[in-house]
């Protein structure tokens, strides 16, 4: 899979994503011209009976974050960098499990898929496990939104992820929202969002370090950045609704 991404050229590659990101209805194909993945996904289905309160218990663990908020309040727990010389590119992507919180029962509420979550060892191996990290709670009046931090791979790069799950308050996940998944195949992938009192804004972002023979440009140029923005409104019950422009 690899000889064969390699040989794509990169002009073709970003039109590719641009084609794929441009509109809503496109919404499942964020930054990714290889394969789908749930970047919106209207759930609203019962994770777990929260007879004896547990979600309650779990969501008083979460820290409450005040509004805006943005992807630079996240900076402490990712390195993301990228720089590139006449070798190539070099980049570092990794999340900080140790300044992070594990919550009980997260994967019951995270989501109802079977998703799973990694973490990188002192070895360099990647263990599997329900490394979602929930990093904040915004409260509204009817529901309650949950940013998460985790990292899989998107197809087989490390890649590191900030969602947006709601929620009613008996447990009830309504939707979810993939708002940056930061990754690097020859190309680097990072989004900037914030969350407001009911709109959500995404800029997209493709990193681009080759010119247009494909080649690697001089390591003094700076690369190409395409960037796509995304407007999305929070529904009184708890749904991302994407803009209409």
């Amino acid at each position: 899979m690899i000889s064969f991404l390699s040989k794509i050229n990169k002009k073709v590659l970003i039109l590719l994503i641009i084609a794929l990101i441009l509109s809503c209805a496109n919404r499942t194909t964020k930054n990714n011209p290889f394969k789908k993945n749930d970047t919106i996904s209207k759930s609203h289905s019962h994770l777990k009976n929260d007879s004896k309160g547990e979600f309650s218990i779990f969501l008083n663990k979460i820290d409450k974050i005040s509004i805006p908020f943005n992807s630079k309040s996240l900076k402490k727990y990712i390195t993301f960098k990228y720089s590139h010389d006449a070798d190539g590119i070099n980049s570092e992507v990794k999340l900080h499990h140790n300044k992070l919180n594990l919550t009980p029962n997260v994967k019951e509420y995270f989501s109802n898929s079977k998703r799973t979550s990694y973490k990188k060892t002192e070895k360099s191996e990647y263990l599997e496990g329900a490394y979602f990290y929930p990093v904040g709670k915004i409260s509204k009046d009817s529901i309650v939104l949950i940013i998460f931090l985790y990292q899989d791979f998107e197809g087989i790069m490390p890649s590191l992820i900030t969602q947006v799950n709601s929620y009613d308050y008996s447990s009830t996940l309504i939707d979810t929202l993939v708002l940056d998944r930061k990754f690097h195949f020859e190309l680097l992938y990072s989004n900037d969002f914030e969350i407001n009192e009911d709109r959500i804004s995404i800029v997209e972002k493709i990193i681009n370090y080759y010119d247009i023979n494909d080649d690697l440009i001089n390591q003094h140029e700076k690369p190409k950045i395409a960037r796509n923005e995304i407007e999305l409104s929070i529904t009184n019950d708890g749904y991302f609704s994407c803009d209409k422009r």
